[in-house]
């Protein structure tokens, strides 16, 4: 579709969908899809892969295999079985959704209250954790909360400006290793290291969402 036109796909498909316009929603069984639009909803079932990208993007069905995510706003409301790569301004997981693999954020905010499998690896400016992780969690954010419900099943590293609020009763399996972050003091490469590894995969997940964006267009 164009850009000012609203797309709907359904059925099935044995090959991948590549769909975009004003509005996109699938609502179809593919191997793999590959959506942009203002508004973007995957009501469907991917068998592997899903790319979306967007102001909004929503996942209202399942994806067998990794999502890469764009946009402003981005909401999982389906189970995904492999890895999320997700940059945007807020992405919200809620408590009865699971993230197979491992879960990749850069942004403002994130919300998880879901389940994540393997490790979560992110950046923003605001993260809040009530979920759990069965793996180490790595953050660099200016605000960072770990609530009483959240469990993380590896170690706990995090650079922050101030001291996250991490919960006592907060399920912890490894260590908790907090590193202020120093704003405005140039200068101190070994103390951004920690952080500037973080960027550096997140740069790396973001290349490759890249790469999917544009061989899909």
């Amino acid at each position: 579709g164009g850009g000012d036109e609203d797309v709907a796909v359904r059925g099935a498909s044995t090959v991948t969908i590549f769909a975009a316009g004003r509005s996109v929603e699938l609502d179809a069984t593919a191997p793999d899809a590959i959506a942009a639009g203002e508004r973007v909803t995957l009501r469907g079932h991917v068998l592997d892969n899903f790319v979306g990208a967007g102001r909004s993007v929503t996942i209202k069905g399942p994806v067998g295999g990794d999502a890469f995510l764009l946009g402003e706003t981005l909401e999982l409301h389906s189970n995904i079985a492999g890895d999320v790569y997700a940059a945007g301004e807020s992405l919200f997981i809620p408590h009865d959704v699971t993230i197979g693999g491992n879960l990749y954020f850069g942004g403002a905010k994130l919300d998880l209250d879901g389940r994540v499998g393997g490790s979560l690896l992110g950046g923003g400016a605001n993260i809040d954790i009530d979920g759990s992780v069965g793996g180490d969690v790595t953050l660099e954010g200016a605000d960072v909360r770990v609530g009483p419900e959240a469990s993380i099943g590896g170690s706990l590293t995090y650079e922050s400006t101030e001291k996250g609020d991490i919960s006592e009763q907060a399920t912890i399996g490894g260590a908790t290793t907090w590193t202020e972050k120093v704003v405005g003091a140039p200068g101190e490469g070994e103390d951004k290291q920690e952080g500037s590894s973080v960027w550096g995969w997140l740069g790396w997940r973001l290349f490759l969402l890249g790469s999917a964006l544009l061989v899909g267009a």
